[in-house]
């Protein structure tokens, strides 16, 4: 979604097209939803939105997009698995419902939100694996909340240069998606292999 198109949903939706934009950005709807955040918080910070009505509906809609990439997940994803695994692809069905996120569910989570991507993953993830909804609440939510605060305050504080932000956010934003990929594996792998080790020195 063009920054231009994301303002015209303001001027003729107002506080919703916040909700709309989040909400929609997790289903596939192409939002850069870093630049949605952002523009969210220059409104608040020009006046044009009132700030804390500006953040309310911005969480909202990332909120709900969450919730109903879980919802999915968990109607859905059984029956996906079982498609796979009738397909041959039993490594793939396996994985999807495999220990990884029994181990690394709320870990990941909580990191998820903060890449590209794999933000819009992890929901359907966790309902395919069937995380208690509370456990999704407690970890999803709160890193989401995180999230939409440092984005809606870095448009709030620097709306002057809002295109600055999103030309360096698009010009970089893959080789920060590798970097915090590394950096995420080599976390997964120290701590699996710390895990196995002590249950290795288990008597």
């Amino acid at each position: 979604m063009e920054s231009s198109l994301l303002d015209q949903w303001i001027g003729q939706f107002g506080y919703a097209a916040m909700f709309l934009a989040l909400c929609l950005g997790i289903i596939g709807i192409p939002v850069p939803n870093e630049i949605v955040v952002m523009t969210a918080g220059v409104a608040a910070g020009t006046g044009y939105f009132l700030p804390l009505p500006a953040f309310a509906a911005t969480y909202a809609g990332v909120v709900s997009g969450i919730s109903f990439g879980y919802a999915m997940g968990r109607l859905f994803g059984p029956s996906i698995v079982k498609r796979l695994m009738s397909l041959g692809n039993r490594r793939i069905g396996k994985g999807l419902s495999g220990k990884w996120s029994k181990r690394y569910d709320g870990i990941g989570l909580s990191l998820s939100y903060f890449i590209p991507l794999i933000r819009h993953l992890m929901p359907y993830l966790t309902g395919m694996n069937k995380m208690p909804y509370g456990k999704l609440a407690v970890y999803a939510y709160g890193s989401g909340f995180v999230w939409t605060l440092i984005y809606f305050l870095l448009g709030y504080y620097a709306g002057n240069h809002i295109r600055d932000i999103e030309e360096a956010l698009i010009r970089h934003g893959s080789t920060l998606l590798w970097l915090i990929a590394v950096l995420g594996s080599v976390f997964v792998i120290v701590r699996s292999t710390r895990s196995r080790e002590r249950k290795e020195s288990l008597p």
